[in-house]
């Protein structure tokens, strides 16, 4: 689904169980004791649960993120036991001082160590995750064997109050989010997802058995009602959940865009013309003169050092197609496309190699599958000064077959021409040394004006027949 309305849900997820934890155990405090007194004590022991979970859950989370990020002190591989454990040791210490303050800030405490310890709490998520859906898994194997089908059964016209769910949480939503960024669509979706899970369980069996042990009935019948109620919303809202956010155009497409490090000359130009093929195209670099002439091009920018999770995460990586490493640094490079394709999964990786006289950079590329970028490796701080000073001009070629050399040179080739992308005319692809282009191919290459004559030997020598020239390359690269 589109990112700000998945951050929404995101968030919505993981506070809505503690406050409502919280909140219903304050209910059931009132109802068991019945007076006015009992109501205002509530009322104050709702916000110091609330205050108390909060800050102790910031306190817990800092003391771990600096405990990950002290040198030495958590050995490598044990960051899962030492958050494990202080998630625990956290919640009890909570829930001893301040009962039902616990959850609360144990989730707040993780939201801390996940932006103060990115690198490290990024091993301790992978971990969780499974540990969550083992837990969860049995916990709810656990609670249903504590429900009888003949107790939802008995229910009877009062198991409507369960559809409730499905006209009381568009209401809630729609006053929420009013005046907000979503759009009525994303506003709809909202509104219909809302399947309630493994809290609303455990507490329902903890309150039906302090009524039971009050001698209050309807612990039964409560019990048997949130069941139906979380089988109703998992059912209908979660399991309609793909179809509604296709009908109400929610849903992200799949993975799209590119996204390039190195917003300097050649990067821009490259951009422009993926742009040109109907590509998205995001730049990410850490100089901000270089994101300053970007956002003058029209391009989206994201300024940072592109091997801080923290800045990769503002790239949405997670949801680019391909990712380029295109700085003078072969090594930022290799090192950018490898965390796109470990950390984020990115399949389509390209970087600009050096020109180093042994051919390891481009051998790198191949051994991290990233393909390596233009015919072949090039100098990429010259072509940038080249392009600075207007001493390059655009060339659209076509390729008539195999020329007389069958492959370029990797290195010691003259650096007279970039191809920087290949395509039928219409829609563009980065050219890579791996490419093999067919009959009636098109390219847009960058030509060195002083070495026009050569490169067009050695293009027309590898079967490029030369075009038109394209409008000259500005200093913006627009």
């Amino acid at each position: 689904m589109r990112a700000r309305l998945a951050t929404v849900l995101e968030a919505e997820g993981l506070l809505i169980d503690p406050v409502g934890a919280i909140v219903a155990a304050v209910a059931l405090e009132v109802v068991l004791s019945a007076t006015l007194e009992s109501a205002a004590r509530g009322a104050a022991g709702l916000v110091a649960r609330l205050a108390f979970g909060a800050g102790a859950g910031a306190a817990l989370g800092f003391a771990l993120a600096f405990l990950l990020r002290a040198r030495r002190a958590v050995p490598e591989g044990l960051e899962n036991l030492v958050v494990l454990g202080g998630a625990l040791a956290g919640f009890a210490t909570c829930e001893a001082i301040l009962s039902e303050s616990g959850i609360l800030a144990v989730i707040v405490a993780g939201a801390v160590v996940a932006n103060w310890a990115p690198e490290r709490a990024r091993h301790v998520g992978e971990f969780q995750e499974l540990l969550t859906i083992a837990l969860i898994g049995l916990l709810f194997v656990l609670l249903a064997a504590d429900v009888r089908v003949a107790d939802v059964r008995a229910l009877g016209w009062r198991g409507v109050v369960a559809a409730l769910a499905l006209a009381v949480r568009p209401l809630g939503v729609w006053l929420c989010l009013r005046g907000s960024e979503l759009d009525a669509r994303e506003k709809l979706f909202a509104g219909w997802l809302g399947p309630r899970g493994v809290v609303a369980a455990a507490f329902a069996s903890i309150v039906a058995s302090s009524l039971d042990a009050h001698g209050i009935a309807g612990g039964t019948e409560l019990r048997a009602l949130v069941f139906l109620t979380i089988a109703l919303t998992v059912v209908v809202l979660g399991g309609g959940a793909p179809l509604v956010s296709r009908l109400l155009g929610v849903r992200a497409a799949g993975r799209e865009g590119v996204v390039i490090l190195g917003a300097e000359r050649l990067g821009l130009a490259l951009g422009a013309r993926l742009r040109e093929g109907g590509e998205r195209v995001t730049f990410a670099d850490n100089n901000p003169e270089h994101c300053r002439a970007a956002e003058r091009a029209g391009f989206a920018v994201v300024f940072g050092d592109a091997l801080d999770p923290n800045v990769r995460a503002r790239m949405r990586l997670e949801r680019a197609r391909v990712a380029i490493g295109l700085t003078s640094s072969a090594e930022l490079n290799q090192l950018f496309a490898a965390e796109a394709t470990r950390e984020h999964g990115v399949r389509e990786t390209y970087v600009a190699a050096s020109q180093d006289a042994s051919g390891a950079s481009a051998r790198l590329a191949n051994h991290h599958d990233a393909r390596v970028l233009f015919d072949r490796p090039k100098d990429v701080a010259r072509w940038n000064v080249r392009l600075r000073h207007g001493l390059v001009e655009e060339r659209r070629l076509r390729f008539g077959g195999a020329g007389v050399l069958e492959h370029a040179p990797a290195v010691g080739a003259p650096d007279s021409f970039v191809i920087a992308v290949v395509g039928n005319g219409k829609r563009w692809i980065p050219m890579h040394a791996g490419h093999a282009p067919r009959p009636g191919d098109e390219a847009i290459a960058l030509i060195h004006r002083e070495e026009a004559a050569s490169a067009a030997a050695t293009l027309a020598a590898l079967g490029w027949e030369s075009g038109s020239a394209r409008p000259e390359v500005r200093a913006d690269a627009t």
